[in-house]
């Protein structure tokens, strides 16, 4: 029966069996998300939080490795600066998808949508396609993919306008599932070992990328862990955190049923105005549950600097 483990992993003590234990709590802690968080606006007309999970992290994928095989799809005529190239590429509609899941997963940003949508579908196609070409040639040049330069190839994506360093790597990941860690906050806090503001920059995603190959390093490469699982199991770890992990009885199977942890987390708090929960969690007072939310504010502003959602003079003092 999974559950979450106690202590909480590091990157340091993590196990391939710790690894495989928040694994199996992913889909149930999303579900749960999915259902007790109120989706933005944007998302109104787009699947739910699950559906875009498969999308993000099956579909799309699977899409841009068939591009890679499909001959027929690289027949566009040489020198067309919009056709498409050997290592795949996105369509806009997949680039919105992407984003949606990103923004439903965690931070909601209102203006980054729209931004995402002024892209030409030409402009999508081409930008990618030239990124993943910089990056197949660098891990290629690479004794392996892990130790390759993505900062070329992640630059590139972010040229298309609402694209920063968090997006941009999620570009990357979903070409290079393995290889490449999306910057998601979750990710961050974990390797920092506990939340840690973020200001969303090239630095700051230097540091997870390295980060999570040392992970990958400790748990042994050639047991199949890619950046996508390491990513995936500290986000698990992250939601718990916050109070909203869960544990499954049942293995996780169809059926199985969905608990939330005993963990008290910032919404608990709020609810209980600083009373003692039962069951005997953590006391904390409602000023104290208000500190987190002003920082979410701050983190929202450090993102749309990053992302291109505030003048471009603020991106530069962020980038």
């Amino acid at each position: 029966m999974p559950s979450i483990p106690s202590p909480l992993p590091t990157p340091s003590t993590l196990t391939p069996s710790a690894l495989s234990s928040l694994l199996a709590l992913y889909a149930p802690t999303l579900a749960h998300l999915a259902s007790t968080k109120r989706a933005p606006k944007s998302a109104s007309s787009l699947p739910d939080l699950p559906a875009l999970d498969l999308l993000r992290y099956t579909t799309i994928p699977a899409r841009v490795r068939a591009r890679r095989t499909d001959a027929s799809a690289h027949s566009a005529a040489d020198g067309d600066a919009t056709a498409p190239g050997p290592h795949g590429w996105l369509e806009k509609d997949e680039l919105e998808l992407l984003v949606a899941w990103k923004l439903t997963r965690g931070h909601s940003r209102p203006a980054l949508p729209a931004l995402i949508r002024a892209n030409a579908p030409a402009l999508v196609r081409s930008t990618t396609a030239r990124a993943y070409a910089l990056f197949a040639t660098a891990t290629a040049a690479a004794a392996a993919a892990e130790g390759a330069d993505p900062f070329p190839a992640l630059k590139v994506l972010a040229q298309l306008r609402g694209v920063g360093p968090a997006t941009a790597s999620l570009l990357l990941a979903v070409g290079w599932p393995g290889e490449v860690p999306f910057f998601a906050d979750e990710l961050w806090g974990w390797l920092r070992g506990g939340e840690a503001k973020l200001r969303y920059d090239w630095r700051e995603y230097g540091e997870v990328w390295e980060g999570v190959r040392g992970v990958r390093e400790g748990l042994g490469v050639g047991l199949g862990v890619g950046a996508e699982e390491v990513e995936r199991g500290a986000w698990v770890v992250g939601m718990v955190g916050k109070g909203r992990g869960v544990d499954v009885q049942g293995g996780g199977a169809p059926g199985g049923q969905a608990v939330v942890a005993g963990h008290v987390g910032v919404e608990e708090v709020e609810k209980g105005r600083g009373k003692r929960k039962a069951g005997g969690g953590s006391v904390e007072t409602e000023r104290t549950a208000k500190v987190p939310r002003r920082r979410k504010v701050e983190t929202s502003k450090e993102e749309k600097a990053a992302d291109g959602s505030v003048p471009r003079r603020s991106t530069r003092s962020k980038q």
